[in-house]
């Protein structure tokens, strides 16, 4: 792994936040977390300390059982999901090349 091209030792990894929260409280290290676990790391016994830059994204996706048509709530949710990428996108390119 690397960052800013300076390659990164990691010793270890895991995929469960909670893992990650004990390892980090018992000094094994420190780990980027989603801010939806701010309030669960303290009972861990460690701290978020929220990063603001640089600013951090992870690209997310909808998972949908193939093949089947989805029910209102689910189509509600991917079609406000595309229209906020949609204007997300629209501001990315309104920032990068001014208002055309």
């Amino acid at each position: 792994m690397s960052i800013g091209g300076k390659k990164l030792d990691v010793p270890m990894e895991t995929h469960q936040l909670a893992t990650a929260g004990r390892m980090v409280a018992s000094g094994l290290g420190v780990s980027v977390v989603p801010a939806l676990c701010i309030q669960q790391m303290p009972k861990l016994g460690a701290r978020c300390i929220p990063l603001t830059s640089p600013v951090l994204e992870r690209p997310i996706g909808i998972l949908t059982k193939a093949d089947h048509e989805l029910f209102f709530a689910a189509q509600a949710l991917t079609d406000t999901l595309g229209q906020l990428d949609t204007q997300t996108s629209q501001q990315e390119a309104t920032t990068l090349f001014g208002d055309r």
